[in-house]
Formats: C-alpha cells, sequence, structure tokens
C-alpha cells in the first residue's frame, strides 16, 4: 500500500459488518494453583493489551471479546468458554475472524510427544490436567467445521519441557524469565490425537507444496499459528514499555508483535510478512545453575499453517478485499498499481471504488480502461464516472483482456441437463467484443473470457467438461488438456450443487490456466538469473546438489527432504523476487514467499546468491508432499522477478467469490516502456516411493 495514513485513522473507514462478527478469546495466566510452578508476572497484561488492540484499535465491540484471567483461567472454564462464545455462538458467521490467544506457561511431556498449555488449576495432586495440544487441536477442528477456516492461533509461551527458574534475571531494567512449566505426569490418552501442531482435518484449503513449518510436521488446515518461539528455544518475559513509556513485566513476543500490528497496514499484510518484521530476542542472562554466569537466551517467533500467505484475519476483520489495488488519480488520469507482471493489457477494464473494502455493486465509483502499460502498473482512463472519484482509491480488475479459455462439453451418453444448464449460464456473459470464429464466440464469465464448443478433440480446448452418474447423481468432472499438466493427473470432480457453483469452478480453472502460462515473452532475465533447488541440510552440513533437472524440473520423493530455492542474480538490477505455488488439483494459486514490503531491501541485489529456506535467511524452508489417497500429484513452482516492487495478492485464488460482470465500453491505445519482469515456471512432480 502506497498510503502512509496510520493504522487507526484506516480502520475507522472501513464497513462495520465484518469488524461487528470478529470474536476473541483471551486467555492470561500470571498465579498458578501449583506451587512447583512459578508465576509470571506479565502474562495477565499480555491479554489485556491483546484486547486493548482489537477493541481499540480494530474497532471490535466489546462484547465480542472473552478475557479469562488467572483464578477464572481453569482448564473447565478455559474449554467451555472456547465452545460456547467460539464453537456454538449463532452471531459468528462462518468466515468471520476468530481469535484465540494464550499468554502463560507452556509445557512439555517427559517423553517429548506431547505439548501443553498451563491453566491455572494445573494440580497433578488433584489430577487437574494442563491442556493437551491433540485437545485444542480437537476444539480447533471442532470450531473450523462450526465457522470456516480464519481463525488465528496466537501463543505467548514455551514448548519446551524445562523450568522456569534456570534462566532468569530480576533486576529493574533486565527482567528475564523463562514461560515454561514443569511437565505434569502423564495420563493415558483417550482418544488419538489431533495435534495443534500436527492435525489431519481436510477443510479444502490443503495443497501439495507448503512453505515448511518450524514445528514437527505441521498440516495446519484449520488456523495459523503465531508462536512465541522456535520449539527448541524459550518464551521470555522481559521488561517492557507500556502505555506513557512506564516500564513492566511482559512477553516478549506479545509486546513486539503488538508494536508490529501498530505499525503495519494490516490490509496489505500477510501473517507471514507480519512475523518476518517481529524482531528476534538476543539477550544475555544469569544462569542460576551455572552460578550466575551468562547464558544466551535467544527466541524467534514462528508462523504456521497452510493460509499463513493470507491477509490477517482474511482481511475480513478490517474488510479488506486483496483483490482490489490502490490507484492515484491526477488531471483524469489513473496511475493503478497492477501492470504487465499481474496480467494487465491494453484495453483490461478496472471496476473504481472508493477504498479497498468488500464492495456491493452501489459504491461502484466508475470505470476506466489501460491505456498504458508497464512491469508493474498501468495508466488509465475513466469511461464512465457516475460518481466523483477521489484522487487516492481502488481498482479492481473486471475484465482481463486475455485470449479466450476454451471449453469442449463432452456428453456421450445423451444431453445433461447439468451441462446444459453451465452452457447457458457461460454464454449468459458478455460478449468479447472480437468474435473468433461463428460457432466460437467468447463471453465474459467474471472478469475471464471464455468461448465454448462441443468438438473435444480441438487442439485450443485447455478443459474437456462431462458428466458422470454416481448413485443417481451428476457430478461435473473437468479433464485438462493444458501440455503442461501430466498424464499422472486424474480428472478433477465437483459435486452436484448449484449451477452458479459449477460456473465458478470454469471461472476458477480458467483463471488458474491464465496465470500459470502468463509470461513475459521477452524474458530480459532468463539467462541472468540461475535457480537451483536444494535439499536442505542437517545442522552444520552443506547443502547438497541442486534436484531441477536439466529442462527445468524436479521429481522428489514424499516425505523427503525439506529445500531451499537458491536465487544467483547475475543481472545489472537488484531485483524483487515473489514465488507462489500453483496446485492443478484445487485450482489454488498460493503465496509461499514475498518482500516484507517496498520499502525493505530488495531481494537479491546485483551480482549476488540469495537463499530462500536456510537456516539463515529467516525464510521457513519449502515441503512438498502428497495426500494420503496418492500415490503420486504434480503442482507449479513460479518465481517472479522484477526491478520494482510488486505485490502479486490480486492473482491468489484459494476461495473464490463470483462477480457479476458490469456492462462496461472498451478502448484501446499504445504502450509505454518502464521497468523489466520475468518468470521462471519449475514443474514440481511428487511420488511415493
Amino acid at each position: 500500500m502506497t498510503s502512509s495514513v496510520s493504522n487507526c485513522s484506516q480502520m475507522a473507514e472501513y464497513p462495520s459488518s465484518s469488524i461487528r462478527s470478529f470474536h476473541a478469546l483471551l486467555v492470561g495466566v500470571n498465579e498458578y494453583a501449583d506451587l512447583e510452578t512459578s508465576p509470571l508476572r506479565g502474562a495477565v497484561q499480555d491479554a489485556l493489551d491483546m484486547k486493548s488492540f482489537i477493541t481499540g484499535v480494530l474497532k471490535v465491540p466489546q462484547s465480542n471479546v472473552i478475557t479469562l484471567l488467572d483464578e477464572d483461567a481453569t482448564r473447565e472454564h478455559i474449554i467451555e468458554t472456547f465452545r460456547s462464545h467460539l464453537v456454538n455462538n449463532p452471531h459468528i458467521i462462518p468466515g468471520s475472524p476468530i481469535l484465540f490467544y494464550f499468554s502463560g506457561h507452556g509445557s512439555k511431556s517427559d517423553d517429548g510427544a506431547r505439548e501443553s498449555i498451563c491453566p491455572h488449576d494445573r494440580d497433578p495432586d488433584n489430577g487437574v490436567d494442563d491442556i493437551k495440544d491433540y485437545e485444542l487441536g480437537d476444539l480447533l477442528r471442532e470450531l473450523a467445521e462450526a465457522k470456516g477456516d480464519n481463525i488465528t492461533v496466537i501463543m505467548d509461551c514455551c514448548h519446551s519441557g524445562s523450568g522456569t527458574r534456570n534462566v532468569t534475571s530480576e533486576t529493574e531494567d533486565s527482567y528475564c524469565a523463562i514461560r515454561s512449566a514443569p511437565p505434569l505426569p502423564t495420563r493415558p490418552r483417550p482418544h488419538p490425537p489431533s495435534s495443534i501442531l500436527q492435525e489431519t482435518f481436510d477443510f479444502g484449503t490443503i495443497r501439495s507444496g507448503r512453505v515448511k513449518g518450524g514445528f514437527q510436521d505441521p498440516g495446519l488446515h484449520t488456523h495459523v499459528l503465531l508462536a512465541a518461539c522456535h520449539p527448541d528455544e524459550r518464551a521470555m518475559e522481559i521488561t517492557v514499555k507500556g502505555e506513557k513509556g512506564i516500564k513492566r513485566p511482559g512477553g516478549y513476543f506479545t509486546s513486539n508483535l503488538l508494536k508490529t500490528l501498530k505499525a503495519t497496514p494490516l490490509p496489505k499484510t500477510s501473517y507471514s510478512n507480519l512475523l518476518a518484521k517481529v524482531k528476534v530476542l538476543s539477550q544475555m542472562v544469569a544462569d542460576r545453575e551455572n552460578e550466575g554466569q551468562q547464558k544466551l537466551c535467544r527466541q524467534t517467533p514462528q508462523c504456521e499453517g497452510n493460509n499463513k500467505g493470507r491477509l490477517m484475519f482474511d482481511g475480513k476483520a478490517i474488510g479488506v478485499d486483496k483483490r482490489l489495488v490502490p490507484v492515484a488519480v491526477q488531471d483524469g488520469m489513473m496511475q493503478v498499481d497492477a501492470g504487465e507482471i499481474h496480467g494487465v493489457s491494453l484495453g483490461t477494464e478496472f471496476s473504481i471504488y472508493p477504498d479497498n473494502s468488500f464492495h456491493s455493486p452501489s459504491t461502484l465509483l466508475g470505470t476506466a480502461i489501460a491505456q498504458y502499460i508497464n512491469a508493474v502498473s498501468s495508466v488509465a482512463t475513466l469511461v464512465q464516472n457516475p460518481l466523483e472519484i477521489p484522487n487516492n482509491c481502488y481498482a479492481l480488475v473486471a475484465v482481463l483482456n486475455n485470449t479466450p479459455f476454451k471449453v469442449a462439453f463432452d456428453n456421450p451418453d445423451g444431453q445433461s441437463g447439468r451441462l446444459t444448464s453451465l452452457k447457458k449460464h457461460l454464454m449468459e456473459g458478455r460478449k468479447v467484443d472480437e468474435a473468433y470464429g461463428e460457432s466460437e464466440i467468447a463471453h465474459y464469465t467474471g472478469n475471464i473470457a471464455v468461448t465454448c464448443t462441443d468438438d473435444s478433440s480441438d487442439p485450443d480446448v485447455k478443459l474437456v467438461v462431462y458428466i458422470e452418474s454416481v448413485d443417481g447423481h451428476e457430478d461435473l468432472c473437468l479433464k485438462r488438456s493444458d501440455t503442461l499438466m501430466t498424464a499422472d493427473m486424474p480428472p478433477l470432480v465437483h459435486p452436484q450443487g448449484l449451477f452458479s457453483s459449477d460456473v465458478d469452478f470454469i471461472n476458477l480453472a480458467a483463471r488458474f490456466e491464465f496465470y500459470l502460462h502468463h509470461t513475459n515473452p521477452l524474458h530480459p532475465y532468463r539467462n541472468q538469473v540461475t535457480v537451483e533447488l536444494l535439499p536442505r541440510p542437517s545442522r552444520f552440513q552443506p547443502f547438497r546438489e541442486n534436484v531441477l533437472t536439466e529442462d527445468g524440473c524436479a521429481n522428489l520423493k514424499h516425505g523427503g527432504d525439506d529445500y531451499a530455492l537458491s536465487i544467483q542474480n547475475s543481472s545489472n538490477h537488484d531485483l524483487w523476487v515473489l514465488i507462489y505455488y500453483f496446485d492443478p488439483g484445487k485450482f489454488h494459486i498460493t503465496e509461499m514467499y514475498s518482500p516484507p514490503s517496498r520499502k525493505g531491501d530488495v531481494t537479491v541485489k546485483k551480482g549476488k546468491i540469495f537463499c530462500i529456506g536456510d537456516r539463515y535467511s529467516g525464510s521457513a524452508p519449502f515441503e512438498f508432499y502428497l495426500e494420503d489417497h496418492q500415490t503420486v500429484d504434480n503442482g507449479f513452482l513460479k518465481i517472479y522477478f522484477s526491478d520494482r516492487f510488486a505485490d502479486l495478492a490480486m492473482i491468489e485464488q484459494v476461495d473464490y467469490e463470483y462477480q457479476e460482470p458490469d456492462t462496461f465500453h472498451r478502448g484501446s491505445g499504445g504502450g509505454i516502456e518502464g521497468g523489466d519482469w520475468d518468470e521462471l515456471t519449475i514443474p514440481i512432480h511428487v511420488y511415493r516411493g
């Protein structure tokens, strides 16, 4: 975002519907009933500070936030409130933002197999257990099933099994304590675990390529986890500056997280980018077990989950629609923060809105046509402006001026009512101005051009649509004809449902194909940038050889290595790098890596090498894997290079919302030079060995 408006002032301008549906449960525990568990001094205030941010900055109603502190934060009360306030709350609309926050002691079983958060009444003598990771995992799965996967979990505690008194310093200016409690006696698990750190719930946002998390083989499909530290590190309490600069004990992680949140433009910030801005703690403190000798404590905040590339709270806490990009208006011309790298071309049509929140059609300010294009931005002119256009507004790509995506309808067993209705819906979209043959008139469905044919043998067909009857129900099946897809990829199946959902499915496929093949034909950096995919070595071991074949593919064994990506820039320009994973199994496009912000350093300077996912870059490694039912799968790692900063959030697609096409006029114009960009697409083939 180019605006320098503070986060607090932005909040007041956004619609309040999503704010009203934001709900949070915050837990802070300083005092413990178990005398063997040492008290903390800053956990309660951390929870109150988090509440202040949610209600004061995000403007969430006080009634939507429940805070459990000390004696109120018993095991039973935490679990009961989780269910009553979150899982079974009729006021929470599915997809609404939900936050669970815990500040206090964490613990780990003696055998290291189970991790826990410690409630106030933990007591081995009276049989009161900690809340185990699998119990919290079950609660989160219940919540996701009832309310969707827009769930954020923030934990400012240790996952270490050592005690709290090992390392501490208690002077006024350097107070330091560890948020870790000794483990309680191990009891048999009542049922198989589904841990917060390793659960198997399939909520529909799984992808076969992901950023490898810092915890043990995470499979966080239900939520995004922001954790205070790496599993082999400890979460610290230190002296922090509270309101009016007054020093007090507080969690290092919560204090710095809130500081970062308040200074960050949330409408354009993903979870992973936010955590990249939270500083790593490195502090010397006294070790009481070694006669007060100084010992280095290091704390590295972690971000885990399949949705870590999403905007914070999926953008809904602040009404943000990440498909909208900033626009600056001057002398009737509109500078749009979307260019060639985003898929914009001459004639691309934009809908103009007053801000980047989710809108109804009545808030449309006007329509603009792209006249001049460069690498990361474009200049558009208004063709319809029923309302006054402010100097700073936002644009949504209403129509991509793309070569039509050709769909073939194959119905060998007789006419299908479902196919007939789908074809009718596709052809009801606005016609493309240019004809592509008498029987191949293209129409826009959503913002993408689609044309239909009954000839499945047509070499230009990208998708063959047919029906299979299963137990009396019609399933819509999609067979891909894309040359990048291999014979290993099975047909996609969309269950029987509303025809508009079938339209969405086709639109998803068309948009996926467009961005997968979108490239710069000049390839200015193709021979000046070298990319290697390297198996991530064990600690202190050198990297092994590049796994990419001569034709730029990767054949990887399921359950094998984690990977780092080495990028050598031999060009004469510093380059920004963005990485997206294209999952053909669901037509998902998800962020794997992006620079923290346009104000930060470029990713890789000219003449230098940058490694993403190694142990020293601060970024997580990559992992490619199969689901339980799969023996082989394919995906694509697409790397974008640009000599100017670009935000590509608008190309992402996981949860798709269909937009009815509006009626606009088309324009024409010429292009201008300005900036360079390129891309490299790496096919990833994963097999079970």
